[in-house]
């Protein structure tokens, strides 16, 4: 996964990320939330949790999705810049 920021988010914060149309085997629709555990820019790592649990939004054509994980990486650092990493979880 991979994104940017325009401040550094603070740990504990919520995130509801873009809502997801048309990516990975017929996923459309789901808007997850990002919660940061870590983020430090000093050595350029963070740590989130993903999580979606709605009516809307279908993968394979199933509704109902449940979504549970968590994702890791490295910051390019500053109070502004990008952030990329590995995300891995289960989906129901």
């Amino acid at each position: 996964m991979n994104g940017s920021y325009a401040l550094q988010p603070a740990v504990g914060s919520s995130v509801n990320l873009a809502q997801v149309a048309n990516t990975g085997v017929a996923t459309s629709g789901l808007a997850p939330i990002f919660s940061v555990n870590q983020w430090d820019n000093t050595n350029g790592k963070w740590a989130a949790t993903i999580s979606y649990n709605g009516s809307t939004g279908l993968v394979a054509g199933h509704g109902n999705i449940q979504m549970q994980g968590t994702a890791a990486g490295r910051t390019s650092g500053g109070p502004s810049g990008t952030f990329t990493g590995t995300a891995a979880g289960i989906v129901r």
